[in-house]
């Protein structure tokens, strides 16, 4: 048995009608109070015992990265392929620029 990642992530029924469309403030209301509609670190006795680690380190490591680096994506983003069963991936290589930000 496989379970998607990605499809409660998307259900319009749990976020709405641009449930397929990233919005940051979605991330940021009760709808993540129930711990199963978020099942990255899975839940119940499997549960990542790290998960409030991880996310308080992805946080910190996300804003030392934009305080130091301008991240730029292409103008064309490959679309999204379902073809494994637990990780939705992009059809092709996203060749994204960093490049070092100059001190002022």
């Amino acid at each position: 048995v496989a379970l998607t990642h990605i499809t409660p992530s998307k259900h319009s029924g749990l976020w709405g009608a641009e449930a397929s469309k990233f919005d940051i403030r979605a991330h940021a209301t009760e709808k993540y109070q129930d711990e199963y509609k978020f099942t990255t670190f899975s839940n119940g006795v499997h549960k990542c015992p790290g998960q409030q680690l991880a996310l308080v380190m992805l946080q910190l490591v996300v804003a030392l990265l934009l305080e130091e680096y301008e991240v730029l994506l292409p103008d064309n983003i490959p679309g999204l392929s379902f073809e494994r069963a637990t990780l939705a991936q992009r059809e092709g290589p996203v060749q994204v620029n960093v490049t070092k930000k100059t001190k002022k």
